[in-house]
């Protein structure tokens, strides 16, 4: 059910604000003019009409007017992956991975938390989340709730919630509390640097940090680490980080992480129908509507993987206007746009329309087309308006079809209207404009790489393994009739992180130890099985934290693609992982959790019979050895690993990476990932084409 953000009346949010900004300026210097207490409780009403106007109504597409989040959101939950990792050791990654739930786990939606309840128990989030599973909706909710309830209802801590998109952090020096002050100078608040120093030092907010994904790249580094900074000088006050999940190889101290879970059926089911109330209306016939969609979701090429808010909410927009259903994601974004710059008057007529403008829907998808590309070309989520119009008004007057062109600022807010474009004003000299949402720009720059198919060799050369442009391949593999060089030019960008001895010599013996298995499962899923073991064992070996965190990342990017590839054969990977010879073992090294797991490699059959009974007969062996002699624990240990080591053929100098290694080998492993989610939302693939891709997926380069 879902929870109201109307459940306290702004009038008592007030004067709670009231209250504890007075108190604020009491602990420094009294009050003593009415004078002061009066522009107090002025900017204070201002503040919460700026916050809910701002962040608790929506646009949504094709709706002229903003809707309230309370009539539409649906209360999301989180999955509860990873504590706070305080790395002490060169080894809490690895414990960390051994102590979270699987993969498939998650997936089976176990062990799933409330996001408020998550929200009211830790004092430092980073929530991470796929593209469109409803962040920043979640921030703006949990900021209302906090702004209505004043600690007296669903979030139960007193604070200030100020929502901050990390995305205005554009150049150095990185100021976060200036950030804090401008929103109080822009509500009129008396004395904002002072007063922003005082509320942050007494812990008095509820900080709400918005996408930092968002971030340009060179200034990724400086953002996590001013963050850090932050929170350690302001320990008091209460904060929220959201990120998209595929950018989530950070390490933040303090912060507790958790996963947004994927909708489950009842939560889409919700979310439908609340949105087809909005789109649709109360109409005789609305559980008929809502049949139809969720039906058409568990049957078309619609895959649970794309069952996010932002998605069905396109999807809501389209059927409510064609009761049909697209073929794909990229379809569905596609046709909402049609629908919205193709919209036709209520009467059945598109007359008005045409009247109104000279300017097509055609040319209207060009120019968003390519502001969103240029943008993130340039990594711009945000569009001075001066530039942004002055872009706009010259690609009008340099379109030869426009005999005469429209004004591009009455475009530009029709755009808005149509809720394409967002208007965001930090200042009255400070205005921005950018995209409704990122996905949108994502969308709309894969559309333009599909109309100039010669901008696409560049694109994936220069950003391939930037995760600002993952989303613009997968969508650009839905636009594209044919995806083969696509996937081709990917392909030959992964190989050229392959460059040293040991990388290729360490992909050579995934294929050689694998040859000759007898399962069943195609032969790219045999190498990750055989990649994932060695990075494990490689792990064991490491004495160098930042070593540790490369590699660990590599081992996850692995288990991803071994899960994308093979589900049920990843979740015996993953058990075997549980296997750590660099754990303190104490006095009596135990071999039965050692045996257990080469018994499950055997039944899994990646690797030949013949090396699995070679290795349980020598650690049977070393375990019977044991049980009458009395060995150093650090030698046992290093006798076990050498058995493995030698049932595989696997020369001890190939698991010794270097850091640069094992980032190129994260780069290699995320590429191959991504060419997967690609060719499963294409077009079309040609069979040759991509048996002859996976098949050189995890093999050393034979290419000249």
């Amino acid at each position: 059910m879902a929870t109201s953000v109307q459940a306290t009346k702004p009038n008592n949010s007030t004067r709670h604000l009231i209250h504890l900004v007075s108190r604020a300026f009491q602990s420094s210097t009294p009050i003593t003019t009415v004078s002061l207490q009066a522009s107090i409780a002025d900017a204070v009403e201002r503040y919460v009409k700026f916050y809910t106007q701002r962040y608790s109504y929506l646009t949504l597409p094709g709706v002229d007017r903003p809707v309230p989040l309370s009539r539409v959101y649906v209360p999301l939950q989180v999955v509860d992956e990873r504590s706070a990792r305080t790395l002490e050791s060169p080894k809490t990654l690895k414990q960390l991975h051994r102590q979270r739930p699987n993969r498939n786990t998650e997936k089976q939606a176990t062990g799933l938390r409330s996001s408020l309840d998550v929200a009211n128990q830790k004092q430092y989030l980073l929530l991470l989340g796929e593209p469109g599973y409803g962040k920043s909706t979640f921030l703006r909710w949990l900021g209302y709730e906090a702004l209505t309830s004043m600690g007296q209802g669903n979030y139960r801590h007193l604070c200030i919630p100020m929502f901050i998109p990390l995305r205005y952090c554009r150049t150095e020096p990185i100021d976060l509390g200036q950030l804090v002050a401008e929103q109080l100078f822009r509500c009129g608040f008396p004395q904002p640097q002072r007063l922003a120093q005082i509320l942050l030092t007494q812990g008095q907010f509820l900080l709400l940090w918005d996408g930092l994904d968002e971030v340009p790249t060179p200034l990724f580094s400086q953002v996590q680490a001013a963050i850090e900074a932050f929170v350690e000088q302001y320990p008091k006050n209460r904060y929220v980080l959201s990120c998209r999940k595929a950018a989530s190889y950070i390490s933040l101290k303090r912060f507790a992480t958790v996963d947004l879970a994927p909708l489950n059926s009842q939560q889409v089911a919700t979310l439908i129908r609340q949105h087809l109330l909005v789109f649709l209306g109360v109409v005789p016939d609305l559980v008929l509507h809502l049949k139809n969609l969720m039906v058409g979701l568990g049957s078309t090429r619609l895959s649970d993987l794309t069952w996010n808010p932002l998605f069905l909410v396109m999807l809501c927009r389209v059927y409510s206007q064609t009761q049909q259903l697209p073929g794909n994601p990229s379809a569905v974004y596609r046709e909402a746009i049609d629908l919205l710059l193709e919209a036709v008057d209520p009467s059945g007529s598109n007359l008005p329309r045409l009247q109104e403008s000279s300017i097509n829907a055609e040319i209207e998808k060009a120019l968003l087309s390519e502001s969103a590309y240029q943008g993130l070309i340039s990594q711009q989520l945000l569009y001075p308006a001066a530039q942004f119009e002055t872009q706009t008004q010259t690609f009008l007057d340099e379109t030869l079809s426009l005999t005469s062109p429209p004004d591009g600022l009455h475009l530009i807010q029709r755009l808005i209207k149509y809720g394409l474009l967002v208007g965001i004003e930090q200042a009255p000299n400070d205005r921005y404009y950018s995209f409704a949402h990122r996905s949108l720009q994502e969308y709309l720059s894969a559309r333009y790489l599909a109309q100039y198919d010669s901008a696409i060799e560049p694109v994936v050369t220069n950003h391939i393994t930037d995760l600002h442009w993952r989303e613009v391949f997968i969508l650009l593999a839905a636009q594209v009739d044919r995806s083969d060089r696509l996937l081709t030019l990917m392909s030959a960008v992964a190989q050229t992180y392959i460059n040293s001895d040991r990388l290729k010599g360490l992909l050579a013996w995934t294929a050689q130890i694998t040859e000759g298995s007898k399962g069943t499962f195609k032969p790219v899923v045999k190498r990750t099985v055989a990649l994932g073991i060695a990075l494990d064992w490689a792990l064991d070996m490491t004495r160098n934290l930042a070593l540790d965190n490369a590699i660990d990342r590599a081992l996850n990017l692995c288990l991803d693609l071994t899960f994308a590839l093979d589900t049920g054969v990843a979740i015996e990977l993953e058990r075997a992982l549980v296997l750590d010879l660099d754990a303190h073992p104490g006095i009596n090294l135990d071999l039965s959790l050692t045996l257990a797991i080469a018994m499950d490699l055997k039944r899994l059959q990646a690797f030949p019979d013949s090396k699995s009974a070679w290795l349980i007969s020598r650690l049977e062996a070393l375990k019977s050895k044991l049980a009458i002699e009395t060995i150093d624990a650090t030698e046992g240990v290093q006798q076990a690993l050498n058995i493995w080591l030698k049932a595989f053929h696997l020369a001890e100098d190939l698991l010794q990476l270097t850091c640069e290694e094992a980032k190129n080998l994260q780069h290699y492993l995320y590429i191959c990932l991504l060419m997967e989610n690609c060719r499963r939302i294409a077009v079309r693939v040609s069979r040759k084409t991509w048996d002859h891709l996976e098949n050189e997926m995890l093999c050393p380069c034979t290419r000249e």
